[in-house]
């Protein structure tokens, strides 16, 4: 126990002793062995002719409950596996970060997202996943420089999704830092893991390699809000995943107006399919030098 803690607790027992209060209570915190200890101490002055002669009480260990305490807050912020920020402490620094600009300093987004990564946990058991996910918050929080890695959050967002805001410093409309491709080509770098199958084999460790695709955006595209910047991310990384394995995309304002228009279409067509508004047609196919019929081509008509 430290000085200050020495003193506050001694002014407590003072203060229960002169009669300035009913019961004695207070939390020891200190250390003990490299672990945080905690101690509820309570009880009350047994008095002889006004005076107190002896204390009765009790010490309660509140170590494990104060533990546990800390690790619910703890895993309401942070993901338990990476001790990275999770989605929700992520859109609070979002915020934060959209409320107080650097002038002339675009905040970036960028999504990671690993590829194929559910059927790597089904090939490999889910050890290996959880070791690859926490190479991966750590490669994906270094930089090319401290400068760069000074404005940068990572943080994990999903089972294999990864979100790095960044400053982006864009110069001829590029950016200059390169934080997506960089991000993906550390990622691609291999991962020194044991197979299931190396394990069965008794070999050695070996290098296995994955990739991811990403999307990112920046504020200098649009006036966004936290909720904005992050569908604009997911709307880009949607556009890299759909291009193949270990692509980057930036986010294009148009694209949500096309998306905007498929969901539509796809409702529609969903709604006209139950109400029964498609009807199905055989046209017939003739040869016109004999008017032989040849078959039939279906049409579906709405």
């Amino acid at each position: 126990m430290d000085d200050a803690a020495a003193g506050l607790f001694r002014a407590e027992l003072d203060a229960h002793l002169q009669g300035r209060s009913l019961q004695f209570h207070h939390v020891l915190r200190f250390e003990q062995g490299g672990q945080r200890r905690a101690l509820l101490a309570r009880g009350v002055a047994v008095r002889r002719d006004g005076k107190p002669v002896r204390m009765a009480g009790a010490l309660t260990d509140l170590s494990e409950q104060e533990r546990l305490h800390e690790q619910a807050e703890q895993d309401a912020l942070r993901d338990r596996l990476t001790g990275l920020p999770n989605r929700a402490l992520f859109m609070e620094l979002i915020a934060q970060r959209l409320a107080n600009p650097t002038p002339g300093v675009p905040i970036g987004l960028v999504l990671l997202g690993l590829d194929d990564f559910r059927a790597f946990v089904e090939r490999q058991g889910p050890v290996a996943a959880d070791a690859v996910l926490v190479e991966c918050a750590r490669r994906a929080g270094q930089g090319t420089g401290r400068a760069a890695r000074a404005g940068r959050v990572v943080a994990r967002l999903g089972a294999d999704q990864f979100g790095v805001l960044f400053d982006a410093r864009i110069e001829a409309g590029a950016l200059v830092d390169r934080v997506p491709e960089w991000a993906l080509a550390r990622i691609e770098e291999p991962f020194l893991f044991e197979t299931i199958e190396e394990a069965s084999a008794g070999s050695r460790t070996g290098a296995h390699r994955l990739t991811a695709s990403a999307g990112w955006a920046f504020t200098g595209q649009g006036n966004f809000s936290p909720d904005d910047l992050l569908a604009a991310a997911e709307s880009a990384l949607a556009r890299a995943k759909a291009a193949g394995t270990g692509h980057a995309r930036l986010f294009d304002p148009t694209q949500p107006r096309i998306e905007a228009s498929r969901r539509a279409l796809r409702e529609d067509l969903e709604r006209g399919l139950q109400a029964g508004e498609f009807q199905l047609d055989y046209q017939p196919i003739v040869r016109l030098s004999d008017r032989a019929l040849l078959g039939f081509e279906a049409l579906i008509r709405w």
